[in-house]
């Protein structure tokens, strides 16, 4: 159980949109999706953030996702 309980169903176009490339990326919504969608601004900025991390072509892949990863560990990240 997650200590935030976020927006289920509803919550404004982007939070659907949100939670539909959510299951479709992933094959369920996230928990963090739900918890984003509590502030559709906060859900707006994160979604631009993870856009243009996608479109980044100067440094490799295994490089991004190698941060990624240390990042995760180093701040006890639980998924």
């Amino acid at each position: 159980m997650s200590r935030i309980e976020g927006i289920k169903t509803g919550g404004g176009l982007v939070a659907w949109m949100t939670r539909l490339g959510s299951k479709m990326m992933m094959g369920k919504v996230v928990t963090p999706i739900y918890a984003q969608s509590l502030s559709p601004a906060v859900q707006w900025g994160i979604g631009q953030m993870e856009l243009s991390h996608d479109r980044v072509k100067s440094i490799p892949k295994n490089i991004i996702h190698l941060a990624e990863m240390r990042v995760a560990t180093r701040v006890g990240c639980p998924f």
